[in-house]
């Protein structure tokens, strides 16, 4: 139905009123907003960048899904094939943040969470606070849980926050409420 109603009349004609529909449909799931649009009141942010290995565990089963995933493709049409690479590529991000983000049941720990609360207590410690991003909200709420189960205090708001109770979590943080939000 999709490669019918988008995928055809979009490749082969180049027809710019199902390019139009095309991106209507899709614009709720693609937003990219920046800390100058969401909230102009917040300072600079400082970036601190830390190389995360995967454990033995993580790097096998990225390995397999990305074989998979590979494997995956070559059964694929090249109309339908974009959007597949997409959702793989997603997927296999998806899996090097926290296992459970793809696997919910997983036991395997994530190193990238290991070291965020490592440098979530440094932060701490150093009586720093700090805002915390991340593509995906679900990534977020195992984060949030995490620091809730160290003791650290956090806001939270996403794409789904109301306007008002935004700016009430923005303005809380900026008068010290929470340690990371």
């Amino acid at each position: 139905r999709f490669r019918s109603r988008f995928a055809v009349p979009i490749e082969r004609d180049r027809d710019p009123d199902r390019r139009r529909a095309l991106s209507q449909v899709v614009q709720p799931f693609l937003l990219r907003r920046t800390k100058a649009i969401v909230a102009r009141e917040l300072p600079a942010r400082t970036e601190t960048v830390r190389l995360v290995t995967l454990s033995p565990a993580e790097r096998e089963r990225y390995e397999h899904e990305r074989l998979t995933a590979i494997a995956a493709m070559r059964d694929v049409d090249p109309v339908d094939g974009r959007f597949a690479v997409l959702a793989a590529i997603t997927r296999l991000r998806r899996l090097a943040c926290n296992v459970a983000l793809v696997d919910p049941g997983s036991a395997i720990p994530s190193q990238k969470l290991v070291a965020f609360l490592e440098l979530a207590t440094e932060l701490r410690e150093a009586g720093h606070r700090a805002l915390v991003f991340s593509q995906f909200t679900s990534h977020l709420a195992l984060v949030r849980a995490a620091l809730n189960a160290r003791g650290h205090s956090s806001l939270y708001l996403d794409g789904q926050t109301p306007a008002t109770e935004r700016e009430r979590l923005v303005r809380a943080f900026q008068d010290g409420e929470g340690e990371f939000f």
